[in-house]
């Protein structure tokens, strides 16, 4: 965690349509104003888990947490699932780009954030100076489908005590720590370590615990049940794309190597001996390729 003098904090609430974004601001407001947008996982988690380890990130840059609409903070008066759709969320990084007065953000998107940050960079291509897709979401459905299979063959040793607190009812009262606990054992197979599962930072809030798993069961039936490929509109944008990914990860390396072929502007760094979160199982190696790719961007916006 870094302190206090090492760098300016800000939170708040940002105003959208229906809701309140809550946000964390790291960092030093960068003079060349490209902040760094995290986008959390899920879809229907929050920024709790990406810290504090991504704070490493606000050493040399402004960094600029939130969470998605309905979860963590970002959950003020009744849920509505009608705003659950993709149009949305982009439209809420959208208001949140506006917020900071960025004329231009880097966007880091891990796991389902990879797909929000590639959806935002098609509809707002003039706003986004760089993408880092990390151990992202497959870019097409027929990548998702293989995912699940090899997500599915990962749980079935512990299918049953998950369908047990999937079915208790702690958890579909959203009670946090059995949310918190279900998700944890379903993140010891995502790591290539089981250990490193209590790492990561799982304080669910009550919007989290309740709506979390509504929300994925919208995104599922709305938009990951229906044919995508987002790499021909990613391939007309140009931008330098990084793209890191865990050689463990249950979603498989051919399709971040697939993502890599398709785009000609990207990078791929593969990590050894590394599931699902880069940051806490091998935060040197994964930061180093995240410096050195933010390196070559911000030299070339200095050009």
């Amino acid at each position: 965690m870094l302190h206090a003098r090492d760098q300016s904090y800000h939170q708040g609430f940002i105003k959208v349509p229906g809701e309140q974004l809550y946000y964390q601001q790291f960092g030093i407001p960068a003079k060349n104003k490209l902040p760094i947008i995290p986008l959390h996982g899920g879809p229907g988690m929050d920024q709790s888990y990406l810290l504090p380890q991504m704070l490493e990130l606000a050493k040399d840059h402004e960094v600029i947490f939130y969470d998605q609409r309905g979860s963590g903070k970002s959950s003020v008066g009744p849920f509505d699932p009608y705003q659950i759709t993709m149009e949305r969320y982009v439209q809420d990084l959208e208001a949140v780009r506006k917020y900071f007065g960025a004329q231009k953000i880097i966007l880091l998107g891990h796991s389902w954030g990879g797909i929000l940050a590639a959806e935002y960079a098609i509809a707002y291509p003039q706003h986004v100076a760089a993408l880092i897709f990390m151990d992202s979401a497959p870019m097409t459905l027929n990548g998702m489908k293989v995912f699940d299979q090899r997500s599915a063959r990962r749980l079935a040793t512990i299918q049953k005590p998950l369908d047990q607190l999937q079915h208790s009812s702690e958890f579909q009262q959203g009670d946090p720590d059995t949310v918190e606990k279900y998700y944890r054992m379903i993140f010891e197979t995502y790591c290539f370590k089981k250990s490193d599962a209590q790492k990561i930072t799982l304080q669910f809030s009550k919007a989290t615990s309740t709506h979390g798993p509504t929300i994925e069961k919208i995104f599922g039936r709305n938009f990951f049940s229906k044919p995508y490929d987002l790499r021909s509109q990613l391939h007309q944008l140009g931008i330098p794309i990084l793209i890191i990914h865990g050689d463990e990860d249950p979603v498989p390396v051919a399709t971040a190597v697939e993502t890599r072929k398709a785009l000609p502007d990207s990078t791929l760094v593969i990590i050894k001996e590394c599931g699902h979160f880069p940051y806490i199982e091998q935060p040197r190696k994964c930061f180093e390729a995240i410096r050195k790719f933010l390196k070559r961007v911000l030299g070339n916006q200095s050009k």
